[in-house]
């Protein structure tokens, strides 16, 4: 089944351009690295609270959720619907053409 999700390119749309130049989802958690290797939401949660060791409990397991989703929930031939923070009132449709790297 194709699902679509919504994905922000940060706060202030501040990956917007890149995620639009290189068809690319970017995580904006960039001090967790590569999550390839990372095979159980109990290890990820353990990556996401090394690197941002001073957050509460509540916001950690919120990033984890949104982090495994990313790296194990979304499909190749799902959409994505990109709200444009640069261009109000406008998004950008995609659709993934393959699996987290």
């Amino acid at each position: 089944m194709t699902t679509a999700w919504m994905v922000r390119a940060g706060r202030e749309g501040e990956r917007e351009a890149d995620d639009l130049e290189h068809s690319l989802v970017i995580a904006g958690w960039p001090e967790v690295g590569d999550l390839s290797h990372v095979a159980t939401r109990r290890e990820l949660h353990a990556v996401v609270r090394a690197a941002y060791p001073n957050r509460s409990r509540t916001v950690v397991a919120n990033w984890t959720g949104q982090l495994w989703r990313l790296v194990h929930v979304i499909e190749a031939d799902d959409y994505v619907v990109l709200p444009l923070k640069t261009v109000p009132d406008h998004v950008a449709i995609g659709r993934i053409a393959g699996g987290y790297r």
